[in-house]
């Protein structure tokens, strides 16, 4: 093998390599767009759950804050006397509970 075919040899095999090279960019190049696009997906998905549980949030602050507006000291000790009329097994219930786990966290 003379100069020039060690010559023509080394470049072919430089072309081939410079060859695979660009081919191999290319392909990291795809797989980082496809990253990019799944990433991007990710965090609108992210995004856009947050907001629904915000407007959530923010619903059931306005209606409690429309319950309290419209209520007064009065008007709430009946709806305590109607409940605690309609069931007062429950109620009293619900007090002995609560006094127990209320003695509970004092005596700590």
């Amino acid at each position: 093998m003379n100069d020039t075919e060690r010559q023509e040899e080394m470049h072919h095999h430089t072309e081939e390599m410079h060859h695979q090279a660009h081919h191999q960019a290319e392909e990291l190049q795809q797989k980082a767009s496809e990253v990019q696009e799944k990433v991007a997906q990710s965090i609108n998905m992210a995004m856009n759950s947050a907001a629904d549980s915000l407007d959530v949030t923010a619903n059931k602050m306005q209606e409690a804050s429309k319950f309290f507006r419209d209520k007064n000291v009065d008007s709430i000790k009946d709806d305590v006397s109607g409940f605690i009329k309609k069931y007062p097994g429950q109620t009293l219930a619900g007090a002995l509970i609560f006094g127990f786990l209320f003695g509970k966290v004092l005596s700590r």
